[in-house]
């Protein structure tokens, strides 16, 4: 067995590869100087690793120097001579670099009696940077540095002035270190200085002197330490000063000029600088640390490009409505990281890659909206978008369909039993809206046969592929479906339609708006997909079932839509005498009936015009068009329709007078009245709990049968269900004032209500009795109410005494427009209301301006910003006890894991206390620093740096730059403030009291009228002045229309048929009372401003409202 022990020196010689890399010549392709010496080439280069990086580590050394001398100066009552001027000169055979600045202690080492620059040059594991409790931002790491240049030189010399000592030390080592030879130390007394000058031991690298390559290297470094050095430096290189001194003039070097290739950069960090533009070479990066050329990046050039990336990913979203990867983003960018990192760690001595992970970089930096927003513009999205798109067009391919006879694998197909054969030009595949109307077709073919016919049931509504990304479109299995069964293979154009397995489609849903919508998504989608389909006539039909049938004996008329049937009835005395039957599904349909379809087969086809269509299905589907639609919906005409008899019709003309009708009820769905601030399905659920006087608590599920039933609520009951919860939800955030009470649990504010229970569980009422002191009886029997199936059910809108769409506000989206309209103050309200009530002249700007108000809310709302509640609690401790409004406290919860994962360092810790209600969290710092800072602004942003870093800032429940509300008129119109809202709200609820006074009066007058007759006829009776006893009916009844008594419902009976009871004394006088009371009711409200009366009720509903 052989040992071997070897000091410090020989092991560094022996094992190059731990201490400098390889010394062998290896090709890499690299960024090198050019041979101009003005821009940088990335080629394939032969170089050695080790002695490149004993040129490195010098040359890192000045940087570690720079730095220390400049936290020395700030540090010191004493000013320290710094480093300006860096002089690097390069031979085949020989390197110096000098620099100016305070140089090395030329004294003695107290405890290894060599002098300090001996010391530090010439013996082994000694270093500053040993201590790793201390918190360093230099590229020497492990003391082998300078040293491991020296050993592999055959002569290093070192020139240093100690400024204080005034002393010049020079010493020149030989023999790789092993002959040291004496010090020269001479006094000195001008500019001190440091200067290596060292001659590689070119046999260890098996070379005779540096090549091209390698010098180009080096000289690269020195570019590299003129742009990335922490204060300004003169730089010269083999004499010549270095004029690219910025940042910006580096990545010239790179990519050119700004106006040939854009970039991006934020330097406004003092340990972070960054830039960024598109690449046509993959991703590319150049990247520092400490001043470390780090060639193969790390986790600091992760950390920046992870961001870079998906920002870019969400902007393209947002504004391509686009899905790309963030690796389709990251393979055409080139990024440029010059980082400050505390104690970094690599992956080898040769400091190619940073390890230090992101946790202990000892500083963040965040990538602000502006950076990614001006990188967007540089050319970067489109590559990436056309990247993204190439593999998706390969994704798609998978999904093809092919013309084949036999087709297995997808569920619910009725497939032809001609499709994909010779005949399949024939073949008409049925999509029908759901399994239901399936059956119904299916029961429908046994009268034309299954030869031609095929039938697939939609599940629901088919995807808007407009501006849909690829990826999405390849996933969507209705689509998938469609191409399976149809043969059609994407981005493919058809001459012929007998290269697919049907020649045609009909569309087969129900006769309503959302029918119509299904029909409009089927065109979007060949439009946008397979256009040389849509633009052959014929190849999409739809199949036209009633709506209504009007049955009277044998005669029966069928309507294929509303406004058609209105015309009739008005023709028709109301249609009187005739049956009436309405089919809101085809499900409706019974077998027979099914059958008479197929049988006499009524169906229309579109037609094709290349501008009209194109552009009234772009306008109804493109995203990027919401003004356009709103201008198409502001031209609505509701009695504008499709004629049933037509045969053939437009696309164009399909868009404009069947699918609007679907836009517009889709927005009385989406966007609230101004009037009562509820959406149609919020209304039908109120007017349904009116019906039903319920004030006994039911099972939400149950009530929401009984809207299905009696309010013709023809959607999903899921979304009913969770309409009437919302209705019923007072917690904070949620209603100032719930319309429905909640038994149950109908959620908190710990999830933002989506914690309630199954609606089989909980159990509602109206909120009684301040519902009634809102919406008053009395005003009841005046709104103007809609008709439907026959069917009295809902009013066009209420109108409450206050305006609930400024109490509980709303949000919604719907074709064109959506809206977001905040909670306020009821008592706000009220005030403001009681100044109109004063003078209705007063404007809108006269009025006290509203401010947000949420009912438990213990913040302050201040410019439109919510703020959260939160105390220093000692030294480290931070209370929050309120988040601001759309905070919910396990999004907050989630937030601070999320916060400790991420910054360890800042917040340690934090505890829970919170219960359904209220919010109460402890979060423990690291040091009481830290709580300082977080308790100071931050630069110009608004709000402390804890108010920014831990969402206790919220705006956009607040925004009130999107109000959309329908206004009294039945028009969609936009607010800008609150009090406008209330102001319109104002006029039309000051009208209906005019309407009401004037309803009370005229029932007042009618029930007075009968019972004054009833008055009458009993003192006639009494004083026989009317035979009644033995007297024929017709003889009354002809006296009482000699002597102009008022007929009821064309009778008398309401005279004739009075319990005898009436003729008593007690009867009579108790009418004449009733009577007296009456007029005394009609002479108060005659002498009554409506004025008053709205002014009685707000005081009703504040006698409620305060208890």
């Amino acid at each position: 067995m052989k040992y071997v022990k070897m000091n410090p020196r020989e092991h560094v010689l022996a094992r190059p590869g731990m201490y400098i890399g390889s010394t062998e010549i290896d090709k890499v392709h690299s960024w090198i100087l050019d041979d101009s010496k003005t821009s940088m080439v990335k080629k394939e280069v032969e170089y050695i690793p080790g002695l490149f990086k004993i040129f490195d580590e010098i040359l890192v050394n000045v940087l570690d120097h720079m730095v220390r001398l400049k936290q020395q100066n700030e540090e010191s009552d004493k000013k320290i001579k710094q480093v300006k001027e860096v002089k690097v000169n390069i031979s085949p055979t020989s390197i110096s670099i000098f620099n100016d600045g305070e140089g090395i202690d030329v004294c003695k080492h107290d405890t290894y009696k060599v002098y300090v620059p001996e010391l530090i040059f010439g013996n082994m594991l000694t270093s500053t940077n040993y201590d790793d409790n201390e918190e360093r931002v230099i590229g020497g790491q492990n003391g082998i540095g300078a040293k491991a240049c020296n050993i592999y030189s055959k002569a290093f010399t070192i020139e240093t002035v100690d400024s204080k000592r005034k002393l010049l030390y020079k010493q020149t080592f030989t023999e790789n270190m092993s002959v040291i030879g004496e010090p020269i130390i001479e006094k000195y007394t001008k500019y001190p200085y440091t200067k290596i000058t060292f001659e590689p031991d070119f046999n260890r690298f098996g070379v005779k002197e540096l090549s091209d390559d390698m010098m180009n290297l080096y000289s690269k470094r020195v570019f590299d330490m003129n742009a990335v050095s922490i204060s300004k430096l003169k730089v010269y290189l083999n004499e010549q000063l270095l004029e690219n001194s910025t940042i910006d003039k580096y990545i010239d070097m790179y990519i050119g000029v700004k106006s040939d290739h854009p970039r991006v950069l934020d330097t406004t960090s003092e340990r972070w600088q960054i830039g960024a533009s598109y690449s046509d070479d993959g991703f590319q990066q150049v990247s520092f640390v400490n001043g470390i050329s780090t060639i193969r990046g790390g986790k600091h050039v992760d950390y920046i490009t992870n961001q870079i990336t998906k920002k870019l990913c969400e902007m393209i979203s947002k504004k391509k409505k686009v899905t790309v990867k963030p690796q389709h983003v990251k393979d055409y960018l080139f990024v440029f990281v010059n980082s400050t990192i505390i104690n970094p760690t690599f992956d080898s001595q040769s400091k190619e890659t940073l390890t230090t992970p992101i946790s202990k970089f000892g500083s963040k930096f965040d990538v602000d909206d502006k950076f990614v927003d001006k990188l967007y513009k540089t050319g970067i999205v489109d590559k990436a978008i056309s990247m993204s798109t190439m593999n998706e067009d390969k994704n798609s391919k998978k999904t093809d369909g092919k013309k084949r006879t036999t087709l297995r694998g997808i569920p619910k197909l009725d497939d032809a039993n001609w499709a994909g054969t010779a005949k399949s030009k024939e073949c008409v595949l049925i999509l029908t809206e759901g399994d239901s109307a399936k059956t119904m077709a299916i029961s429908g073919l046994s009268e034309v046969g299954r030869n031609k016919y095929g039938v697939f049931p939609l599940r629901g509504k088919v995807m808007n592929v407009k501006d849909t990304n690829v990826k999405k479109i390849n996933e969507n299995e209705e689509i998938k479906s469609i191409k399976k069964i149809m043969g059609l293979e994407s981005n493919k154009t058809y001459s012929d339609i007998s290269e697919l397995r049907y020649g045609k489609i009909m569309i087969m849903t129900d006769s309503d708006v959302d029918g119509s919508h299904i029909k409009g998504l089927l065109f979007n989608l060949f439009h946008s997909m397979w256009p040389s389909l849509i633009k052959q006539d014929d190849f999409i039909t739809s199949m036209l079932t009633p709506i209504v049938k009007a049955t009277q004996g044998k005669k029966i008329v069928s309507f294929y839509n509303l406004t058609d049937y209105e015309k009739w009835k008005e023709e028709t005395n109301h249609g009187k005498g005739w049956e009436v039957k309405y089919y809101k599904g085809l499900g409706t349909s019974t077998n027979k009936e099914a059958k008479e379809y197929f049988r006499n087969m009524k169906y229309v086809s579109y037609e094709y015009d290349e501008e009209k269509t194109n552009e009234s299905i772009d306008k109804a589907f493109n995203k990027k068009r919401a003004d356009d639609r709103k201008s198409w919906i502001g031209n609505y005409n509701r009695d504008s329709i499709l004629d049933s008899n037509d045969k053939t019709v437009e696309y164009s003309e399909f868009i404009n007078k069947e699918l609007i009708h679907f836009s517009v009820y889709n927005l009385e769905r989406s966007i609230p009245s101004l009037c009562d601030g509820l959406k149609k399905s919020l209304r039908k659920i109120m007017y349904c709990c009116f019906k039903r006087k319920l004030h006994k608590e039911i099972k939400v599920a149950q009530l929401a049968g009984y809207v299905s039933e009696h309010g013709a609520y023809h959607h999903g009951e899921v979304s009913l269900q969770e309409a009437i919860v919302g209705l019923a939800q007072d917690f904070v955030g949620s209603n100032n004032i719930n319309l429905l009470s909640p038994n149950g649990q109908f959620g908190t504010r710990i999830q933002g209500g989506k914690d309630s229970a199954s609606s089989r569980y909980i159990h509602t009422e109206l909120n009684t009795p301040i519902v009634y002191k809102l919406f008053h009886p009395e005003d009841m029997p005046i709104l103007n109410y809609f008709n439907e199936d026959g069917m009295k059910i809902e009013p066009e809108y209420y109108l409450p005494i206050l305006p609930m769409i400024l109490i509980n506000g709303s949000t919604g989206i719907g074709t064109g427009f959506s809206t977001n309209i905040p909670c306020y103050n009821p008592l706000d309200i009220i005030k403001n209301i009681k100044l109109l009530l004063m003078d209705d002249h007063t404007s809108t700007n006269e009025l006290p301006s509203l401010t947000p108000w949420y009912r438990g809310h213990s913040g302050k709302i201040e410019d439109g910003i919510s703020y959260g509640v939160y105390k220093r609690k000692d030294k480290t401790k931070i209370e929050v006890t309120e988040l601001p409004v759309g905070i919910w406290t396990e999004d907050f919860k989630a937030h601070l894991e999320d916060y400790i994962d991420k910054h360890p360092k800042v917040l340690k810790d934090y505890e829970s206390h919170y219960t359904e209600s209220t919010v109460h969290f402890v979060l423990i710092f690291n040091s009481s620093d830290i709580v300082d800072s977080m308790l100071s602004k931050v630069g110009d942003k608004k709000g402390t740096r804890f108010e920014n870093d831990f969402k206790m800032m919220n705006s956009r429940p607040l925004n009130t730059s999107n109000m959309h509300l329908y206004n009294p008129k039945g028009h969609i119109q936009k607010y800008s403030d609150p009090n406008e809202i209330l102001v319109d709200f104002y006029r039309a609820r000051l009208d209906m009291y005019y309407k009401r006074k004037d309803h009370i009066m005229d029932s007042l007058q009618h029930e007075m009228k009968y019972m004054s007759a009833k008055i009458k006829f009993i003192l006639g009776v009494i004083n026989e002045e009317i035979k009644v006893m033995n007297v024929k009916k017709p003889v009354i009844e002809e006296y009482l229309t000699e002597n102009e008594y008022p007929q009821q419902n064309d009778s008398y009976d309401y005279l004739i048929k009075m319990p005898l009871y009436n003729l008593t004394f007690e009867k009579k006088e108790e009418l004449i009372k009733e009577l007296e009371s009456k007029q005394e009711m009609l002479d108060t409200i005659t002498n009554k401003d409506p004025r008053i009366m709205w002014y009685e009720d707000i005081q009703d509903f504040e006698t409620v409202y305060n208890k």
